[in-house]
């Protein structure tokens, strides 16, 4: 991936982020939050892998498990069992 892509992924995390965070307020958690917090993990670690410095690579994936594993501690049953499938399979790609 090329450092266009590695802006687009960048762009994305972003704007998926604030959308996590306003959601992140209300204290009944909605089934599109847990989708949200997925495809911010899922930008994270597209960052990872357009990074160039391993550095950069190794936290970009530590924030996306951190976010992935905080939510899983929080829900474990997330919105359904294919959210928690679809989560862990990423948490496996990652580590």
């Amino acid at each position: 991936e090329d450092s266009a892509d590695a802006a687009k992924w960048a762009e994305a995390a972003k704007a998926w982020g604030e959308l996590r965070v306003a959601l992140s307020r209300s204290p009944k958690k909605q089934p599109v939050y847990y989708e949200i917090v997925y495809s911010t993990a899922v930008c994270l670690a597209g960052q990872a892998r357009s990074s160039q410095a391993a550095a950069q690579e190794a936290e970009f994936k530590k924030q996306a498990l951190s976010l992935l594993k905080g939510t899983l501690a929080l829900a474990p049953a997330l919105s359904g069992p294919d959210m928690v499938a679809r989560y862990n399979t990423l948490i496996e790609q990652l580590k």
